[in-house]
């Protein structure tokens, strides 16, 4: 943590500090740290060479591809897949479930069906047992495999994710 405070001391906003205005070199498993605290812009070199150079948000729109939806859902991956074309079943484990989405111009139709699946989801009520569930009104109910969306998030890949992704590392 140190290490930290003293490289985040020596950035543009510190132009008094001794290292102000020197390069850093930092690892890969740095990355995360380095694109929250320390840098405007990031260059990644492999064997020598420059592979990719610019700011962590134009490096993860350049070589990222798209947006990830991660959903809390007890449905099957399959049922909760948005309705989009450029969505991409990435991951599902412990109930949660990742789509990638490719097209930026997708995302409002994301975010509004994810919104919708969840509201739904709440107003359904809660699960009594298998197959049968309680609405709000506490009237029990079939459960007729809608798609049960607890919760969502919307993000860009990290820029870890990105570099190793497009083997840059």
């Amino acid at each position: 943590m140190e290490l930290y405070r003293i490289l985040q001391a020596g950035t543009a906003d510190n132009a008094g500090y001794p290292f102000h205005g020197r390069s850093r070199v930092l690892t890969p498993p740095t990355t995360k740290k380095l694109t929250r605290l320390l840098s405007d812009s990031v260059i990644v070199m492999q064997k020598g060479e420059i592979v990719a150079a610019g700011t962590p948000l134009r490096l993860k729109a350049k070589y990222g591809a798209g947006y990830r939806l991660s959903l809390s859902s007890t449905s099957v991956p399959e049922k909760t897949r948005p309705p989009v074309g450029s969505a991409k079943l990435e991951s599902s484990a412990a109930g949660e479930v990742i789509w990638r989405i490719e097209d930026a111009g997708d995302l409002g139709r994301v975010v509004r069906w994810a919104d919708e699946m969840e509201h739904e989801t709440r107003r359904r009520g809660e699960r009594v047992g298998k197959g049968v569930e309680r609405d709000l009104s506490g009237e029990l109910v079939e459960e007729g495999g809608d798609v049960r969306i607890q919760g969502w998030e919307i993000s860009m890949p990290t820029l870890e994710e990105v570099l190793l992704e497009k083997k840059l590392f």
